[in-house]
C-alpha cells in the first residue's frame, strides 16, 4: 500500500536524530507522531504555559495532516498527553481543545486526554497524537453525554474503523461514579464501552485494541485483569495497560479507550489473532492476544519485558529490555508476513522522569530497527508499569497491501 510521509524539514525537531516522519498516511489513514511545541534545537517553546503549547501543538497536528492530504474535518481521534500536578481542571482543558478543533473548521472528533507528571524535556507540557480519516463521509458518532463539549463525541466510526475516545466512570450528568473505588469504576467504564458499541451497531467482539489507564499498584491491575477478562471472550482483541500517577476528576481510578473494526455494510468482519506458544504471558489468565490482523490493519498489543511465566526479563535494565521488546515485536510481525517496514504507528511508554536521558536510553536502541522514513511515534514517560521491573511498553499498528 502506498505510503505518504510528512518529514521534519522546516518543523519541530527532537534533541536526538530519529528516523521517524512528523506524520505517515497509508490509503485511507493519516497518523501523526507526537506533535509537541519545541524548536528546531528540540528545545521547549512556551515552557510551562499548557494552553499557549496546546494551541501551537494543534496547529502543528492540522498543518502535518494537511501536508498528508487531510482537511480539518477528517481528523478523527487526539490523545492528549498534558502535564500536571492535579491542579489542571481537565473538564475546562477539554473544552478549551474543543475550542480549538472547532475554530480550526474541525468536525465530530474523539478525545483520550491523558494526564502525566512530565514530559522527557523540562518546561514541555503537551504532546498530541492524532489520526485522521481521509474521505469518509457521513461519519456515524454514538450520541455525546452532555458533558462532553462538542465536537467531541464518545465514539466515532469511519470507514470500517471505529474509535471509541476516553471512557471515564460518569453518569450522565458527568458525576463521578464511586469516587476511589476501582472495582465499581472498573464495571463503569465497560459498561460504558459496550454502549457506545451498541449506539454503532457494534459489540465487543468488534474490538480489536484496547487500552487501560489506571492508577494503582499492581494488585490494582490484577483486579482490573480479572473484571475485564469476564467480558471478552478468546480471542479477544489486544490490550495495553498504563498505570499513571492520578486521573480526572479527583477520585477517577480507571479509563479505557478501544478500537473496533465493523464492515461498512454493517457485518462483522474476519481477524486472524495470534498468541504464539513461547510468547510472554500475562502473569494472570487473559482472553486477550498479542496480536491480531483485521483487513490490512495488523495491531501489536503492549509488548512489555515478561517471560513465558509472566516474571520481568531483565529487571530495570533498558536496554536488554528494549532489545527484547523489539526482538517480540519483529516476531509477531513475521508471524503475518510483515516487518518494520510495514509499521505506521507505534507508542511508547517508558519508565522515566523529566530528563531526555531516560528517553534517549530506549529512543536511541529502537530506532535501528527501522529504516529511514520510519513510522509515526509517540514516547511518553509514566513513573511505573504494572510489572515492578519492567521499564517500557511498546504498541504497533502496520498495514499491508
Amino acid at each position: 500500500m502506498r505510503r505518504q510521509h510528512v518529514m521534519s524539514e522546516g518543523l519541530w525537531s527532537m534533541q536526538v536524530e530519529v528516523p521517524y516522519p512528523k506524520a505517515i498516511r497509508c490509503g485511507e489513514m493519516v497518523f501523526t507522531c507526537g506533535q509537541c511545541d519545541l524548536g528546531a534545537d528540540g528545545k521547549p517553546m512556551r515552557a510551562n504555559d499548557l494552553l499557549a503549547q496546546t494551541e501551537k501543538t494543534m496547529e502543528y497536528a492540522y498543518g502535518v495532516i494537511g501536508k498528508a492530504g487531510a482537511q480539518p474535518q477528517d481528523l478523527t481521534r487526539l490523545q492528549v498527553f498534558y502535564v500536571t500536578d492535579g491542579s489542571v481542571d481537565e473538564d475546562a482543558y477539554v473544552r478549551a481543545v474543543a475550542a480549538m478543533v472547532k475554530k480550526a473548521g474541525g468536525g465530530a472528533a474523539v478525545i483520550v486526554p491523558t494526564p502525566l507528571d512530565c514530559f522527557y524535556y523540562p518546561g514541555m507540557v503537551v504532546e498530541i497524537d492524532a489520526v485522521a480519516v481521509v474521505g469518509e463521509t457521513p461519519r456515524k458518532a454514538a450520541p455525546s453525554p452532555a458533558w462532553l463539549p462538542a465536537p467531541f463525541a464518545p465514539a466515532i466510526q469511519a470507514g470500517e474503523t471505529i474509535h471509541i475516545g476516553s471512557i471515564e466512570p460518569r453518569d450522565a450528568q458527568g458525576a463521578l461514579i464511586a469516587p476511589g473505588d476501582l472495582r465499581v469504576q472498573t464495571e463503569a467504564v465497560f459498561d460504558a464501552l459496550e454502549k457506545h458499541l451498541g449506539a454503532l451497531g457494534a459489540d465487543l467482539t468488534d474490538v480489536v485494541k484496547l487500552s487501560v489507564y489506571f492508577t494503582g499498584e499492581r494488585a490494582d491491575w490484577d483486579m482490573i485483569a480479572a473484571a475485564r477478562a469476564r467480558r471478552f471472550t478468546a480471542p479477544g482483541p489486544i490490550v495495553t495497560d498504563v498505570p499513571l500517577p492520578r486521573l480526572s476528576p479527583q477520585g477517577a481510578r480507571i479509563r479505557i479507550e478501544a478500537t473496533a473494526m465493523r464492515g461498512r455494510d454493517g457485518k462483522r468482519l474476519a481477524r486472524k489473532p495470534l498468541r504464539p506458544g513461547g510468547h510472554w504471558s500475562w502473569p494472570a489468565e487473559q482472553p486477550f492476544v498479542h496480536a491480531l490482523q483485521c483487513g490490512d490493519k495488523i495491531f501489536i498489543g503492549g509488548q512489555v519485558p515478561l517471560d513465558a511465566k509472566g516474571g520481568v526479563s531483565h529487571p530495570k535494565d533498558v536496554e536488554k529490555q528494549t532489545h527484547r521488546v523489539m526482538g517480540d515485536i519483529k516476531a509477531l510481525l513475521g508471524e503475518f508476513g510483515a516487518d518494520f517496514g510495514q509499521v505506521v504507528k507505534t507508542n511508547i511508554f517508558y519508565v522515566g522522569g523529566p530528563t531526555p536521558h531516560d528517553l534517549h536510553a530506549n529512543l536511541n536502541i529502537r530506532s535501528t530497527y527501522y529504516a529511514k522514513p520510519g513510522p509515526a511515534s509517540t514516547g511518553v514517560p509514566v513513573p511505573a508499569l504494572a510489572f515492578p521491573g519492567a521499564m517500557l511498553s511498546v504498541e504497533v499498528l502496520a498495514m499491508t497491501g
